[in-house]
């Protein structure tokens, strides 16, 4: 069995003076920090308690699923550094986290880990996206459009956004801006 006696000071402790990564199981994880289920809500709460320690989630390693970040055998990778806007939060990790948020229709929430992740990588076309799907199911029609015309400027020849964009545009009733992108 697993020894899941690993405290969030022993976490910091052993990033400062051993190494600056550190590789965990979401178990190990979980436990530092008194949890017991793993949920979208008690990630951000690890994330957040991390940060204010100056530790930041790298990246995450399991088995491919649609909610990787849900699940037991999922991995992650710690690192330890005082300059968190050099140094970002994992973008894929966030999106993660947020679309989980996105499903159980917490869209404010999910919003709030889209942006995290777009500040870790302004470029991330997936955190534009799914944005613009939480602020869509929110009936924001004017951010969901924007998020959409970024995604567009990142990459124009991607044929997500104008169908993401139709469709969106379609849940707003807006059925002239609907048809334009599909006749496009």
């Amino acid at each position: 069995m697993e020894n899941l006696t690993i405290s969030i000071d022993d976490i910091e402790l052993d990033l400062k003076t051993k190494k600056q990564f550190k590789e965990m199981s979401i178990k190990e994880l979980l436990h530092s920090f008194g949890l017991k289920k793993l949920s979208p809500n008690n990630m951000i709460k690890i994330i957040d308690k991390l940060k204010s320690k100056n530790i930041l989630i790298r990246s995450v390693t399991a088995k491919e699923d649609e909610e990787w970040f849900l699940k037991d055998d999922a991995h992650v990778i710690l690192n330890i550094n005082a300059d968190s806007d050099k140094y970002p939060e994992d973008d894929n990790f966030l999106c993660a986290i947020g679309d989980g948020y996105h499903y159980k229709k917490e869209y404010g929430i999910a919003i709030d880990c889209f942006e995290r992740a777009i500040k870790g990588n302004k470029d991330s076309a997936n955190a534009w996206c799914q944005m613009a799907k939480s602020y869509s199911e929110m009936n924001d029609k004017d951010n969901s459009i924007k998020c959409l015309n970024k995604i567009k400027e990142i990459n124009p020849d991607n044929d997500n956004v104008w169908s993401s964009m139709a469709y969106i545009y379609r849940d707003l009733n807006e059925y002239d801006e609907t048809i334009k992108i599909v006749l496009a």
